[in-house]
């Protein structure tokens, strides 16, 4: 059987995309989000109107692509694997706090107003869509847990929320060992006590 090889154009699609996303992340380091225009966006990356709305709704929707591009490049420890569940559950705290740590030592403009909202409101639908699958691993088979699986994935990821929100809005943020500390401290004795 032939190989499948990818087109040109999706290579194109993916440039462009990373373009877009990169032009975003470079002026979040010079101003801040709700002063940042398409066009900006578009002088930064050098490229066009109709190409930009071929790809994103708009600034936000960029954003969130960002945002997803961030999490999803983190590799996720396999069920089964040698990681313990705790592990295999909340791998994605310290690589997000790593992230915008370094984001915040490079200068780039702290998120406010709108553009904190749809980081959050993002940040916790795809983690509660990555998660998913791992709590009802871990957990469901467990039939005599009182909580169920969607409920704890939501008490998850809005614990990391607000633990994440937190650290933000810290004028001089604990360390990211600190935070992913008191994060791990708020979930894991409900997990734990639930895979007993």
């Amino acid at each position: 059987m032939p190989k499948t090889v990818r087109s040109a154009p999706d290579r194109r699609v993916a440039r462009t995309r990373r373009a877009l996303r990169d032009a975003l992340a470079a002026l979040l380091h010079e101003k801040p989000y709700d002063a940042i225009g398409v066009q900006d966006i578009l002088d930064r990356a050098d490229v066009g109107r109709s190409t930009f709305y071929t790809h994103f709704r708009d600034k936000d929707e960029l954003l969130e692509a960002g945002i997803d591009a961030m999490l999803f490049a983190v590799p996720q420890p396999a069920r089964g694997s040698s990681e313990r569940w705790e592990e295999r559950l909340l791998w994605f705290s310290r690589p997000i706090f790593e992230f915008h740590a370094a984001q915040r030592a490079a200068g780039a403009a702290p998120f406010h107003g709108r553009a904190r909202a749809v980081l959050h409101a993002r940040l916790q639908r795809a983690l509660a869509a990555t998660l998913a699958p791992a709590v009802r691993a871990e957990f469901a088979p467990r039939h005599a847990s009182p909580i169920p699986p969607d409920l704890l994935t939501a008490s998850i990821t809005a614990t990391f929320s607000v633990v994440f929100e937190w650290w933000l809005d810290q004028p001089q943020p604990p360390s990211v060992e600190r935070a992913e500390a008191v994060f791990r401290a708020l979930v894991i004795p409900t997990l734990a006590t639930l895979a007993r």
